[in-house]
């Protein structure tokens, strides 16, 4: 296959699992479950991905009856309810099921690309689709199921099979003293009680990075917003010029990513932390291009990420505060954020590629952050240019005034 006098794809005939593997990369045969149901209404085939590799957007969700691509909402959710709990929020399943249909109970021709059809009975499909699904998910071990047909008090191990079984006994001894205390062992010795205090005060200057250590802050004395606390690990209670504030944690924190960013994006690429042995890592083709028209933009934002042959990187170095091991699941975070912001975005890729990377590596909500976290968000937020809202306009806080409050305790001012 050839685009734009490119070789894209050279795919070599196989069965589905191989085209699927020769499209997206060998590293999705271990991630898919495969579907199989033959009925009197339909037969069913295809793959599922396993709910860990679910993404934020639908652009893996493939139906082909009789061998034509088609789009349904119907039997998309036929798919989703499937997988029930087993997807985190704001994530959809990955799958490429073949339907084989009688073409009688089928319509084509109610759209003009022909890429939806109605089914005479789609009730019973919709039904085929999701039992297929769940059962495929269970068989194959991806959901956690208990076995209540085996009596586990039966379990001998196979050492004692031969062994007689024997009543338990008890010993006395008639000569034991409790008073005597020959045979106690000795007592530890409290000398050096001193130390521990030592220990514990040593303790307290140890330092552990943070998300926020990068974030510049005045001292707490100097700030014009003070921090009150943390309301339901969602939100900062603070006052700000004397009225009080609650900041939304998650969206002041991309307000401050992005405008740092925004800023590294004009200059030499900002210091990576570098990994201690690289990784190398396959994208989908589609990623892969993506990935290597921002890889200028992301490499000046820290990530230190080079091309190394077909659909893979190599990565060397990450922005600061990201946790070992999370590096592939923030990058491609970073790309689903792209590929869903940019229908809606009209400006460059650069503004898409800020909103994306600040919002994937922001605080989110549900974290506990100490007070100096706190008061460094806080006061960052304030010295932004655009402290109310984010890029996206979400807001990120809202003023409590005296009047508002009293009018909340039914109370007239004075």
């Amino acid at each position: 296959m050839f685009h734009d006098g490119i070789e894209v794809f050279r795919l070599t005939p196989g069965n589905l699992r191989q085209r699927i593997m020769g499209i997206y990369g060998n590293n999705y045969n271990e991630r898919m479950v495969p579907v199989q149901e033959e009925t009197t209404i339909l037969n069913l085939s295809g793959f599922v991905l396993k709910p860990e590799f679910a993404r934020k957007t639908r652009g893996e969700q493939y139906f082909f009856v009789n061998n034509r691509f088609i789009k349904n909402g119907y039997l998309n959710h036929a798919v989703s309810d499937a997988f029930e709990d087993l997807l985190p929020a704001g994530s959809f399943p990955s799958y490429f099921i073949m339907i084989e249909i009688d073409p009688a109970k089928i319509d084509i021709n109610i759209h003009p690309t022909k890429t939806e059809i109605k089914f005479d009975d789609e009730k019973s499909v919709y039904a085929i689709i999701r039992a297929s699904v769940k059962r495929s998910l269970g068989k194959f071990s991806v959901t956690p199921s208990l076995d209540f047909e085996q009596e586990t008090a039966f379990n001998i191990p196979v050492s004692m099979y031969r062994q007689e079984p024997k009543l338990p006994g008890i010993t006395v001894n008639p000569a034991y003293n409790p008073f005597k205390n020959n045979d106690a062992p000795p007592r530890p010795s409290t000398s050096g009680w001193e130390q521990i205090y030592e220990i514990n005060r040593r303790a307290e200057t140890v330092t552990i990075p943070s998300a926020f250590d990068d974030i510049p802050a005045e001292p707490l004395q100097q700030s014009a917003c003070r921090v009150l606390g943390q309301v339901e690990r969602k939100y900062i209670a603070a006052i700000y010029q004397h009225a009080l504030i609650l900041i939304d944690q998650q969206a002041a924190h991309e307000r401050i990513l992005y405008d740092q960013n925004e800023a590294m994006l004009g200059k030499s690429p900002a210091v990576s932390q570098q990994e201690l042995f690289p990784q190398t890592m396959t994208f989908t083709h589609d990623d892969f291009l993506i990935l290597s028209e921002i890889a200028d933009d992301i490499r000046r934002l820290g990530f230190d990420l080079r091309e190394f042959g077909k659909n893979t990187f190599v990565l060397n170095g990450v922005p600061t505060g990201i946790a070992s091991g999370s590096e592939k699941s923030i990058l491609d975070s970073i790309l689903e954020s792209y590929k869903n912001h940019n229908p809606t975005i009209k400006s460059n890729h650069r503004e898409n590629l800020l909103r994306s990377v600040s919002y994937n590596l922001s605080v989110k909500h549900g974290a506990e952050l100490d007070i100096r976290e706190m008061q460094q968000l806080a006061d960052s937020l304030m010295q932004s240019s655009q402290p109310n809202f984010t890029a996206g306009g979400k807001t990120t806080f809202i003023v409590l005034s005296s009047s508002e409050i009293e009018k909340k305790f039914q109370q007239k001012p004075s």
